[in-house]
């Protein structure tokens, strides 16, 4: 039988359905199972009476196990997740768990040392839930505005950026570089007649760093517009992008980053405002008592 994603189990049908084993109450007479996969989480719940086979099984299941469990959703207004729970029919393990290394209490490098387990949780995964739509919402704006998408070469012959350390290599004999950036070739495409491209791609900088903000390897979003009267151009196509992709992750996410992170997306009804770098030196002067002279550094 064909799986059901969680979102998608409607009351009185059959489904199948894979997943984690998030939490089991083994109960006396009763299981109550949490099963999660990326969608969402649903309760399984067994009377041990009728399924005794099946509830042994349950009993030997690990948390953090991946199963899959064929039965049959009922609506029940007890239950707290959407309102639903599974009877089930059918249960496998497909891979049995270990005792989990790491929690939520675990200390930053305990997690990295198991991050494809700490990723498993509901703020990490909508983390990169909500990086998804913002990319695809920025790449939606320009495609529908008929900017062009490039992808240009990571390994070149000359340094793109003069003013930055670069990684070198040996490509076949010849000396090569890691990129900096796509400029040159944003460059070539503005001199085809190509008039507005961007490229989302990795870059590579070997400057060394000194605190936890370094630009070794990251992902740029680049975008080349030709025909400007000025800067004011620039900041506007900026504004307009990301005001239509912060909106589609509000549409999608809005409510679950509220939620998950009691962060409110809110976007200016107006113009987004701007300041000259001379009023910004102003403001954290008399504002917040930090002066700068002709500069913001990262506190400013």
């Amino acid at each position: 039988m064909e799986r059901t994603l969680i979102k998608d189990i409607k009351p009185d049908t059959v489904v199948t359905i894979s997943g984690w084993l998030e939490n089991l109450r083994d109960k006396r007479t009763m299981q109550f199972l949490v099963i999660k996969d990326i969608t969402g989480s649903v309760q399984v719940t067994v009377e041990k009476e009728k399924l005794p086979e099946l509830a042994e099984k349950i009993s030997a299941t690990t948390l953090s196990s991946v199963v899959t469990i064929t039965g049959t959703a009922y609506k029940n207004d007890y239950v707290k997740l959407n309102g639903l729970e599974i009877i089930p029919t059918e249960y496998k393990v497909e891979s049995l768990a270990d005792a989990l290394p790491i929690n939520e209490q675990s200390n930053i490098d305990q997690r990295h040392e198991y991050r494809w387990i700490d990723l498993r949780n509901d703020k990490n995964i909508l983390t990169f839930k909500v990086a998804t739509c913002f990319e695809n919402a920025l790449r939606e704006y320009l495609v529908n505005n008929n900017v062009i998408e490039i992808h240009t070469p990571k390994i070149t012959a000359q340094c793109s950026e003069g003013g930055s350390d670069v990684f070198k290599l040996d490509y076949f004999g010849t000396p090569a570089y890691l990129t900096q950036s796509p400029q040159f070739y944003k460059q070539m495409a503005m001199a085809s007649g190509f008039e507005k491209v961007f490229e989302i791609g990795d870059y590579f900088r070997a400057e060394k760093s000194f605190t936890a903000r370094h630009a070794t390897e990251f992902v740029g979003f680049d975008y080349e517009m030709s025909y400007i009267s000025s800067h004011i151009d620039v900041m506007k196509a900026q504004e307009a992008m990301f005001r239509y992709a912060l909106t589609k992750v509000n549409e999608k996410y809005g409510k679950e980053i509220k939620e998950v992170f009691d962060v409110e997306i809110q976007l200016p009804e107006n113009e987004f405002p701007i300041i000259t770098l001379k009023q910004g030196l102003q403001i954290l002067k008399s504002e917040y008592n930090y002066e700068l002279t002709d500069d913001l550094d990262p506190q400013g």
